[in-house]
């Protein structure tokens, strides 16, 4: 597979939807890794170990949905403290995606690149400060409790972090601050770099879902980094906007898996967020079904033009400059 992709000199892809998930690079020296060929080699013994096959070819008979990361690199933190589908397999695909479409390397004839306001992973491994409200966590919401944390993520380059995401400017918040700090550095501002990028390149849409989800369904509750039974405007956790794009905002909310809790999310049918959903549903669509360079709705985004499509509910989330 190498070998082919090498004398390929480039990748197509008809179309590319990019969602969240620090798939882009950036954040600091503490926690990104890249992903060696010998690491890829164990774990893909260890899935053909796991279910009974010696081979790749073994495993093409063997339902998609039961070929899974092993639990060990999921879920257990003092393994896998960062999830290692985040790091590309340097030996496979030499240089990430942003250096890709920078070169025009990755060539789909659109792009559309969506992050969520909230969209650090932090709190998902266990390293951001808790509210203690989920049990056995603790109450880490005092300036000590902030700076340990802020420390122990950014090493070296805490304190220009610190000065740019200061308490003062997230009003005394030590999660807000912190969760922030992390989805501008691994998510949001690594993909608008690409966006940047690839707008050289092809047509790139760009846009930002801001909404949080009544009922105690962003996942920053079960993460123990928002309170629970209150809205928190404008929070929308890493994940928060799958939900809406695919229709199921109402039902159980299974994104962290067991043993987090799955919790339903009713709502009406003419509620806001209903009507919120139907509208990213309907952004997707256009997207897939457009012919060669069109969009999902909105004008395109390009460095000296940078138009971001905002999701959100104002009653719920204020508006766009909150």
């Amino acid at each position: 597979l190498r070998g082919i992709l090498r004398g390929l000199g480039g990748v197509h892809l008809e179309r590319d939807a990019r969602g969240q998930g620090a798939v882009f690079g950036g954040g600091n020296p503490v926690r990104a890794v890249p992903r060696r060929a010998a690491a890829s080699e164990e774990i893909t013994r260890e899935v053909l170990r796991g279910l009974g096959r010696k081979s790749v070819e073994e495993l093409r008979d063997v339902p998609a949905e039961k070929i899974q990361w092993p639990s060990r690199w999921m879920s257990n933190l003092s393994v896998a403290p960062y999830f290692p589908a985040y790091f590309h397999d340097e030996e496979l695909v030499p240089g990430g995606p942003a250096e890709l479409y920078e070169k025009g390397q990755l060539n789909p004839d659109r792009l559309w690149v969506q992050t969520t306001t909230m969209d650090g992973t932090a709190a998902f491994y266990g390293t951001a400060p808790t509210l203690g409200f989920v049990t056995p966590d603790t109450n880490q919401t005092d300036a000590a409790h902030w700076a340990a944390a802020m420390k122990a993520a950014w090493g070296a380059l805490a304190p220009k972090v610190m000065k740019q995401y200061s308490l003062e400017r997230f009003k005394g918040q030590v999660q807000k601050s912190f969760v922030q700090a992390d989805a501008d550095a691994f998510v949001i501002c690594p993909s608008r770099t690409v966006a940047a990028h690839a707008a050289k390149h092809i047509p790139t849409h760009l846009s930002l879902f801001a909404h949080n989800q009544h009922n105690n369904c962003d996942l920053g509750v079960d993460l123990d980094v928002t309170a629970p039974n209150v809205t928190t405007p404008g929070w929308a956790s890493h994940a928060a906007d799958l939900q809406y794009s695919f229709g199921t905002e109402v039902g159980p909310n299974g994104v962290l898996g067991p043993p987090a809790p799955r919790v339903f999310c009713p709502k009406p049918p003419d509620s806001p967020e209903r009507r919120l959903a139907t509208l990213a549903m309907g952004h997707l669509l256009a997207f897939a079904r457009a012919t060669t360079g069109g969009g999902p709705g909105w004008p395109g985004y390009t460095p000296e033009q940078p138009v971001l499509f905002r999701y959100s509910v104002e009653e719920d989330d204020g508006d766009r400059k909150s």
